[in-house]
């Protein structure tokens, strides 16, 4: 046999570029999203990454779920992936820090009272604004407290 008649051997074709559907799965079952409001008087942005912060829900947490943390004052918002977790707290990766202008609150009544995020010992409060007295607070969503608005204040009908 010469060289011009032998056949070269042939290549076994390349496997296709494509997703593993064993490993493809729905996030609602691999992970769970979690949202925290954090008081910004007691933590920074940064203080996430402290272990310890999260001490009484980490074991509630699982590698990979991720985390919206937005400050009460609206100043700033993390976004996170939890890492590891157990009874001594969580570790994180912050993906995303958001810094943001603070939250001004919600005007009612034609601008005479201000509905706003006090602290966690107020909550939410009723303030009137032309002397910044507050007329109710303890409110635990601003929705409660636009309903205690409207109990306080009934419009009449005509």
């Amino acid at each position: 046999m010469n060289d011009d008649t032998m056949a070269a051997p042939a290549k076994a074709p390349a496997a296709p570029l494509r997703v593993n559907p064993v490993l493809f799965k729905r996030t609602e079952h691999a992970t769970t999203d979690w949202h925290h409001i954090a008081d910004p008087r007691i933590a920074k942005a940064e203080d996430l990454l402290e272990a310890k912060y999260w001490i009484g829900v980490a074991e509630r947490m699982g590698r990979h779920d991720t985390l919206r943390v937005i400050a009460a004052d609206g100043t700033w918002e993390v976004r996170a992936i939890v890492e590891s977790s157990g009874p001594l707290g969580a570790e994180l990766t912050i993906e995303k820090l958001i810094k943001r202008k603070p939250k001004e609150g919600i005007v009612l009544a034609e601008g005479e009272y201000v509905l706003r995020w006090m602290d966690e010992a107020r909550k939410y409060a009723i303030i009137r604004i032309k002397d910044q007295h507050v007329v109710s607070a303890g409110h635990a969503t601003e929705g409660v407290a636009k309903l205690a608005f409207q109990q306080m204040f009934p419009r009449t009908v005509a």
